[in-house]
Parts: C-alpha cells; sequence; structure tokens
C-alpha cells in the first residue's frame, strides 16, 4: 500500500511538472516539486499514514500546484463562479463530506455553476472523492500558513485578509482571475470552525477579501461554532457584519455571537437539505458501532468497551448483526481490535468510508446504536433507531464539544439517551423508535426555508 502511494503521489508530481513546462513558471514550479518529491521519499510507511497532518499538507501543496500549473497551461483562470462553497470537506470525514456533497446538490439542482473549496481535492479512499462530482475544485482557501500564526480566530481572519496581497506567502494571489468570477460564496455547516481549531477562520478572512475585492456574496449556514472562547466570539462576531446572512445549526453558537451584536440566524445541520427516510425494520434489530475510540484516552476506550461487552454477553441472541461503521478513517476501526468482536465475527458487518460515500449509513426503522459522532446520531436517528450517544472528550477535545452537537439533536426531537450517564445497557437503555418522520419534516422544513431565504 505504501508502494501504491507513493507512485500515486510521484505520478501527480510528473503531471503537475508536465503542465509546469507550458507555463511561464516551470522552473520555479519544479524547483517546488522536486523538493515534495524530495520529502515523499524520506517519509516511512509509518509517517505517510500516521503522521495525517504531513500527508494531507503533502498532498495539498502537489494538488495546488498541479491546478495551477494545468489552469496557466489552458489560458485565462477566469470562470463565472455561481457558488464557491467552502467548509471542511476532503478530509475524509463522512459528515463534512455529506454536507459539502448535499450542499452542491442544491446549487446544481438551481442551476447554478458550483466550485468546491475543500481542504484536499486529491482526498480518496475505496474510489470515491469529491472530485468526481461535475464542479470545480480548489484547495488554497485552508491555508497552509504556520500554525502559530492562525492560533485563533483574528490571526485567522487578519491572515485570510491578505490573500491577494503581493507579498503574501500562498498561492491564492496566483487565483485572482479565477475568484474574480464569484457570485456567491457559501461557508457551509460543520463543527470545524471553533477555538480548538481556529486555522478555519482563514476562509472567512478570505471570504470578507473577496466581498472587498469582488463584490462576493457572503452566505454562511448551519454552522457549530463550540466551544469557542471570548476573544474568538467577538473576532467571528465582527466578521458576521461583512456576511449577507449567517446561520448556526445550534443555540449555544447563535447566543455566542448575538451577545456581540452579530445577527445570526438560528437554524439546523445542513444534511438537511435533502430528504432522508426510513426502512422498516424485518427481523432482529443490528446492532450500529461508531465510536471514533482512536482519539479517547486508554481508560476511556477500555470503560466503553467493557460497557459494550456485558451488553454483547447478556443480550447477543437478541440483537442480528454488529454494523461497524467508519466515518473517518483516522481510527473509527480501533474497535475490532478488542475480543468481543473476534468471537462474534460472523456477525461483524464493516461498512468503510468509501461504501457509505456510496451509498449512506443504510438503517432499519427499530435497529440500535452507540455512536460519539454527530452525524452517526443525526443520521440514524433519521431513519428511526433507537440511540445512545456518547460526548467522550478526547486529547484534542474536551466533551463539551460533543455535548454541544448532540445536545443540538435532542432539542430538535431526537430522543436518544446518554450512554455517559448509564452503569449499564441493556434492550430498554435504548428507549423507544424516535419520531423519525417528524424530526425529518420538521428540520427539513425549517433548512429548506433558510436556503430559500438566503438564495433566492
Amino acid at each position: 500500500m505504501f508502494k501504491n502511494l507513493k507512485a500515486k503521489l510521484k505520478r501527480k508530481i510528473r503531471n503537475a511538472v508536465g503542465y509546469a513546462e507550458l507555463a511561464e513558471h516551470s522552473r520555479k514550479m519544479e524547483e517546488r516539486l522536486n523538493a515534495i518529491e524530495d520529502k515523499l521519499n524520506r517519509l516511512s510507511p509509518e509517517s505517510i499514514y500516521c503522521e495525517y497532518e504531513q500527508r494531507h499538507t503533502l498532498l495539498n501543496r502537489i494538488g495546488e500546484l498541479e491546478s495551477y500549473a494545468q489552469q496557466r497551461a489552458h489560458g485565462s483562470l477566469r470562470h463565472d463562479i455561481g457558488v464557491l462553497i467552502s467548509g471542511a470537506s476532503g478530509h475524509p470525514n463522512y459528515g463534512d463530506d455529506r454536507i459539502a456533497l448535499e450542499v452542491t446538490k442544491f446549487h446544481l439542482a438551481s442551476g447554478k455553476n458550483v466550485w468546491i473549496n475543500s481542504f484536499n481535492v486529491n482526498t480518496s479512499s475505496d474510489g470515491v472523492n469529491l472530485t468526481s462530482a461535475a464542479v470545480g475544485h480548489i484547495n488554497y482557501l485552508w491555508s497552509n500558513l504556520p500554525k502559530e500564526r492562525l492560533a485563533s480566530f483574528g490571526s485567522a481572519i487578519k491572515e485570510g485578509l491578505r490573500i491577494f496581497d503581493t507579498d503574501f506567502e500562498g498561492s491564492s494571489k496566483l487565483f485572482v482571475d479565477l475568484l474574480a468570477g464569484t457570485k456567491t460564496f457559501h461557508l457551509h455547516g460543520g463543527g470545524y470552525l471553533n477555538s480548538i481549531w481556529p486555522h478555519g477562520a482563514f476562509q472567512i478572512g478570505a471570504a470578507i477579501a473577496m466581498k472587498r475585492k469582488f463584490g462576493t456574496r457572503l452566505i454562511a449556514t448551519g454552522l457549530g461554532l463550540m466551544p469557542l472562547n471570548s476573544e474568538d466570539r467577538a473576532s467571528l462576531a465582527e466578521a458576521v457584519s461583512h456576511f449577507d446572512a449567517f446561520e448556526c445549526r445550534d443555540e449555544d453558537s447563535v447566543k455566542a455571537l448575538s451577545a456581540h451584536s452579530a445577527s445570526v440566524d438560528s437554524g439546523v445541520d445542513d444534511i438537511f437539505i435533502s430528504p432522508q427516510r426510513g426502512l422498516l425494520s424485518d427481523g432482529a434489530a443490528d446492532l450500529h458501532l461508531c465510536l471514533q475510540l482512536a482519539q479517547w484516552n486508554i481508560r476511556a476506550r477500555a470503560e466503553c468497551m467493557a460497557k459494550i461487552d456485558r451488553f454483547l454477553a447478556v443480550y447477543e441472541k437478541d440483537i442480528g448483526n454488529i454494523v461497524v461503521w467508519e466515518f473517518c478513517p483516522q481510527g473509527d476501526l480501533e474497535l475490532l481490535e478488542y475480543p468481543i468482536f473476534s468471537k462474534m465475527r460472523e456477525r461483524v458487518v464493516v461498512r468503510k468510508y468509501g461504501e457509505i460515500m456510496r451509498e449512506g449509513p443504510l438503517a432499519r426503522v427499530g435497529d440500535l446504536a452507540i455512536v460519539s459522532r454527530f452525524h452517526a446520531h443525526l443520521l440514524f436517528c433519521r431513519q428511526g433507531v433507537r440511540g445512545l450517544y456518547t460526548a467522550q472528550g478526547g486529547p484534542s477535545f474536551t466533551s463539551e464539544y460533543y455535548d454541544t452537537k448532540h445536545g443540538s439533536l435532542l432539542k430538535i426531537g431526537s430522543n436518544w439517551r446518554s450512554f455517559d450517564l448509564l452503569e449499564e445497557i441493556n434492550m430498554s437503555s435504548f428507549g423507544p423508535v424516535p419520531d423519525w418522520k417528524a424530526f425529518n419534516e420538521s428540520a427539513e422544513r425549517r433548512k429548506k426555508a433558510t436556503y430559500a431565504s438566503f438564495f433566492q
């Protein structure tokens, strides 16, 4: 696998160099690409798969240079972009990628010419990636600047405002012609903008720079901003004043900005822009597990799995399959290493990220679920699954991060219960089947009304 990945990256490098030979900046580009190849040759199999940020920075740089060289080789970069959508897609993470796809489908159905700014247009898993959509792609509104220069919302927004400056270190100034034709910038939802990861606010500064330079209309929808410290709240609230419309998906985010006199709409997650229906149950209920164990400490992992182990020991005969979901290829499958799943291997079904991107997370009305990820809660509840959620924190985020996320779904109709508050779990712990039809209809109606108002 390591050799295949290296070969893939080197093909992209050679491809970019080929374009560069036709471009006016070929010498400088070849030097930069050669430096990337030297770095690639120094990476070990462990680091290219385990050092996540290192790998994606490398992929980002290759994609950025390849895109620039290709565009220059074929003439003007000018495009009339109806909507440039931007968020955290391409990490990969099923929730963020699903949002990007649903938002893209909405704008395409409205007859818009759509481009996507994603974290990495080259990211692929099992043959699925966002470049398969009939849209244009860029990634340079995610900054490659040193993290210490993006350590707060204020500093990240300030750097984003400089994207067209002649002394700016990034490559976005090379794409002025492309961005000049952008009519609407749509900062779509997700939980990627907060004080844990403030570097994402670079996009906000870049969007404001586009409005000042080109008159681009700025829209934000479905954002979850918690946790947000007081300094970041003030910085973001000031930036919101430059947007034509701004919506958050939870009340805590709305209140945080409204307290600083920002005009913010209260809404729901952007996935609700598309309908979702439940499948009628037939046979024993399956148990769906979507747990990011790799992001938890050892004690939290052990306590969680011990509780699930005791449940399965008692109720093994009362459930159908155990379906393990990989929403993010960064450890969602780590739970398969626990002995209980070896004992029941003939009933364990693994749904990997690529398969989920193609088919969605399908479940049946009345199935059971234990999840940590927000969009697993959202999507399974939409299908009538009886569920438990955990807001367990990790080294890079506290429980507050997921408390707000899961709590926002409880406020709009989810009847799921907290796994963390239960010492033991049994079949009745999961509660009754949620009123999934009402849950969907209400949230879909709110989201459609927001989009009709914002994008009329």
